[in-house]
């Protein structure tokens, strides 16, 4: 995950996501002009990842300034339901340890390593609804390269299996240390997406 705290985090412009049975998946904001928006799907049509300097430019025209993320999405094998944890423990988000590791701004649980009275390495749900969550994960620097990351994310995907849910990972592409966790947590990726949104 790129970015903590995420709650008021406003939908892309256009979303185009590749799933991995080859199919393309397009999502476009129903804010924009009825116009653009059909002229941004007949761009879309044939449309190669990561390439997307057409899209772009076209909503320059509009008068609309854009900055472009290029992601992964995995989902957890069933067999995370059953996944050894070790030293994680749940916190709830109150809580003054997770507090002052900053995490504390998005869900009620948090699954963190704990070490001389300070938060090590910590998985929290980024997003959540009834039916999937998303993984945000950090490590302090000083501890990273351990393994501490993978067994974080290993408890908080193990509860949100165990409670019905879906969960999740993203990373932006050229993000090379979120990805080799993906690697070392043997994810399923299912989709590769651009997302293109509005700045100021």
């Amino acid at each position: 995950m790129e970015s903590l705290h995420q709650k008021g985090h406003q939908p892309p412009l256009m979303l185009i996501a590749r799933i991995v049975d080859g199919r393309t998946v397009n999502y476009l904001n129903e804010t924009l002009p009825l116009e653009l928006q059909n002229e941004l799907c007949a761009q879309a049509i044939g449309f190669r990842l990561p390439l997307a300097e057409s899209l772009t430019t076209l909503l320059r025209a509009y008068g609309i300034q854009t900055e472009i993320g290029h992601y992964k999405t995995y989902v957890f094998p069933e067999a995370y339901a059953r996944a050894s944890t070790g030293v994680v423990r749940r916190y709830p988000r109150s809580h003054p340890l997770i507090k002052a590791f900053d995490f504390d701004q998005l869900a009620d649980n948090v699954y963190a390593i704990e070490q001389n009275g300070a938060i090590l390495a910590a998985c929290v749900s980024a997003r959540q609804n009834t039916e999937a969550a998303e993984a945000w994960v950090y490590t302090a620097p000083a501890y990273r390269r351990k393994g501490l990351a993978q067994l974080v994310v290993t408890a908080w995907a193990q509860e949100t299996i165990q409670n019905g849910v879906v969960p999740f990972y993203s990373h932006k592409v050229e993000n090379i240390a979120s990805a080799g966790l993906a690697d070392r947590l043997r994810l399923t990726p299912i989709f590769e997406e651009i997302g293109i949104n509005a700045i100021a």
